[in-house]
């Protein structure tokens, strides 16, 4: 007869040593970092008076991780800044969502600025991440800049002599030189309309107001398949709750939180995607899934969507603690959920499945957000078509019809990489570059004549807009000068303006366009 042995449980000595080597992987990240900060990091305003003689003014609409990184850089390379920002706080879509919500992936990714220090790789917390955003926004002076509560009604467009000014609201803080649209891609919060909604019985929630929430011991059914639908049930599973359920109308790939092959990821042109995307579906399935192979989408090729960075879900569908159920759903009734539940992984939404019933206490709205509208911004100028509209901008940054309007992720549909990372910085040293030596500054036709010649932007991976970003420089001889700038924050950082480059104020009697 087998003696069975019981499952060995981890010694003292080897939790010492997790710990001890846990502590020692976080002073090195610190580490890194703080190198990063030394070489990277523009220096910071000595003073809390305005400047003098400041080299233009930009005005930054948006006071959220985008925003405020922008600001700095631009503060920190002799330019004055207004932030306006509709909320009383800063944070952006990050001061709205849960205080347990996280990044979902390694915060090594997510560097929205040079100065920025992380407590650890993963994971990153709400808090941590307001934290960083006010540290940064402090440092750099950003708070006589900064006007809260702040509704940006109307933006005009001034032309004189070839040269773009800007106006908030009737120009009551005078002209800009320069704009950063910095709103994000997340809105208002989308409603669940669904039949019977008002019938159900427990609360039907935001997966973005999930604070004080009481879920233990309830049957919980997020609706929405995408990140924050999974983010909603690992709350409810570490919450206690009974019954934790994902109904989702379309699956996604869920790729692992690990930053090496989250770049690996990021790194493919498009000339690839489709033979090295069949690789890396072979290698989720292989090595990701694994058991939960019927989960992988079979009508959505890698490289089309914003896949979802998670490994947590996964093992809780394997161990029984949440349930994924690819459905539609049909009505909501006083306590249940009637629902087209299609368990052939090549269905599409609304394809015949089988009804069922399900039990529910608490529903959690996991559909995302709508889109902000732009209609405080003169569209028919900036846009003039539906092929130069977000997100079909150059260098999926810059409006078609004038350099000096920069929408920083504020366009993007669909990626693989991170919305706070390096580009911030870059995408507005390049117009800091355009504002101080127009001659660097591409013109429309040569914007348009991009965009047509560019595969679909509702899609792109990081490495593919770094390339954008390096190969429009080294399209002129001028912009090549400023290269090491642009791209790293070198070469020129304060009020001492280059040789021949200078912003020309104008009085503000240019025709509005």
């Amino acid at each position: 007869m087998t003696q069975l042995h019981p499952i060995a449980k981890p010694t003292t000595s080897r939790r010492v040593r997790e710990v001890i080597g846990d502590r020692l992987l976080q002073i090195f990240y610190s580490l890194f970092q703080f190198i990063i900060t030394l070489i990277f990091a523009p220096q910071a305003p000595k003073a809390k008076s305005p400047l003098e003689k400041p080299l233009g003014r930009i005005a930054i609409i948006g006071a959220g991780v985008t925003g405020v990184s922008s600001a700095a850089h631009c503060v920190a390379n002799g330019f004055d800044v207004v932030i306006y920002e509709s909320k009383s706080q800063l944070g952006g879509i990050w001061s709205a969502v849960n205080q347990t919500s996280s990044l979902q992936l390694n915060s090594l990714l997510y560097r929205f600025h040079p100065a920025v220090i992380w407590s650890r790789g993963f994971p990153v917390k709400q808090h941590e991440i307001l934290s960083e955003i006010t540290r940064i926004w402090e440092t750099y002076q950003l708070e006589s800049h900064t006007k809260f509560d702040f509704t940006v009604r109307n933006v005009n467009r001034l032309v004189s002599d070839g040269k773009t000014q800007w106006t908030i609201n009737g120009g009551e803080d005078g002209v800009f030189d320069g704009l950063i649209v910095a709103i994000g891609t997340c809105g208002q919060p989308k409603t669940l309309h669904a039949l019977g909604r008002e019938k159900f019985t427990g609360p039907v929630v935001h997966s973005s107001d999930l604070d004080g929430l009481e879920l233990r011991n309830k049957r919980v059914v997020a609706i929405g398949g995408g990140a924050s639908g999974v983010e909603a049930v690992e709350l409810a599973v570490n919450s206690g709750a009974a019954e934790v359920s994902l109904l989702s109308r379309t699956d996604k790939w869920f790729i692992p939180r690990n930053w090496f092959f989250s770049v690996i990821m990021g790194t493919c042109p498009y000339s690839l995607q489709n033979s090295f995307g069949r690789l890396v579906e072979h290698a989720l399935v292989a090595f990701h899934y694994r058991n939960l192979r019927h989960l992988t989408p079979a009508h959505k090729r890698f490289y089309s969507d914003t896949p979802i960075v998670n490994d947590i879900f996964f093992e809780h569908v394997r161990n029984e603690k949440a349930r994924y159920i690819r459905g539609d759903l049909l009505e909501i009734l006083p306590e249940t959920l009637k629902i087209n539940v299609r368990h052939d992984r090549t269905s599409q939404a609304g394809n015949p499945g089988v009804t069922e019933f399900l039990k529910a206490d608490v529903l959690i709205d996991a559909t995302g957000y709508e889109r902000p509208v732009y209609d405080f911004l003169p569209t028919v100028k900036l846009f003039p078509s539906k092929a130069y509209s977000p997100p079909n901008i150059f260098l999926q940054t810059f409006s078609t019809a004038d350099p000096s309007c920069l929408m920083t992720n504020a366009a993007y549909v669909n990626a693989v990489g991170a919305a706070g990372h390096l580009h911030i910085g870059i995408s507005t040293r390049m117009m800091i570059m355009f504002l101080l030596e127009p001659e660097t500054a591409p013109k429309p036709e040569e914007m348009k004549r991009w965009v047509d010649q560019s595969h679909s932007l509702e899609f792109f991976t990081y490495m593919e807009l770094i390339l954008w970003f390096i190969s429009f420089h080294l399209t002129s001889v001028a912009r090549l000068r400023w290269i090491i700038f642009t791209l790293f924050g070198w070469g020129f950082m304060g009020p001492k303006i280059p040789p021949n480059c200078q912003i020309k104020t104008q009085k503000n009697d240019g025709d509005p366009m």
